[in-house]
């Protein structure tokens, strides 16, 4: 490899460590928000539709946005295997695991997507399997995600993060901002969540 070429190579690397340190730290210092939701609750699909649907396109650039469908639900042991009770029923189960995959499969760095998504599944008139078959997403993989050990897995990590929080609210949704929940902005939130959010990107 010719002078040249070794500086070329070098500045290549130079350029993609820093993209990558650059793109790690927007990550790190934008808001993250935690959607603690449940597929079949009214009062979750209130907040996404009048709240964090309008606030979306103003806020989208400063927030990490983080759905989490699981809500009051709680996961036993059935004949040696892992089975989950929820809120509003078998149904609100499904849709819980079948929005928790394809979230998955959208990915967290696709928020436009996951957004799209999730307004769209949690509009009650709509099919949340049209919902992802319009958006192209591959209904066969999420179908081996919802009746697999992944989509076990999902809900049981959901289980795990979402219970505390959920405990402390004894709502659902509930909404917690960098994993801390305060009884206050949750409240306020449920009101005027973009007012909640814009104050405390104000504090970043």
């Amino acid at each position: 490899m010719d002078v040249r070429n070794k500086i070329l190579t070098l500045f290549a690397v130079v350029l993609l460590s820093t993209v990558n340190y650059i793109c790690g730290q927007n990550y790190n210092d934008k808001l993250h928000i935690d959607i603690h939701y449940e597929s079949r609750c009214p009062d979750s699909r209130n907040f996404i539709k009048n709240q964090l649907v309008p606030a979306y396109s103003k806020i989208k650039d400063k927030v990490v946005l983080n759905y989490i469908p699981f809500g009051k639900a709680y996961s036993y042991n059935s004949n040696n295997r892992v089975r989950f009770s929820c809120q509003h029923g078998e149904r609100e189960c499904d849709g819980n695991v079948f929005q928790a995959c394809v979230l998955d499969f959208i990915g967290v760095e696709n928020q436009d997507s996951q957004l799209s998504f999730v307004a769209c599944a949690m509009d009650f008139s709509k099919n949340p399997f049209n919902c992802a078959q319009n958006m192209g997403i591959d209904l066969i993989k999420i179908n081996e995600c919802t009746n697999g050990e992944k989509g076990i897995q999902l809900q049981i990590d959901a289980e795990k993060y979402s219970t505390p929080h959920i405990r402390r609210s004894g709502f659902v949704p509930t909404i917690t901002y960098n994993n801390k929940y305060n009884s206050i902005d949750f409240w306020d939130s449920l009101d005027d969540f973009e007012s909640v959010v814009t104050q405390k990107l104000g504090n970043l």
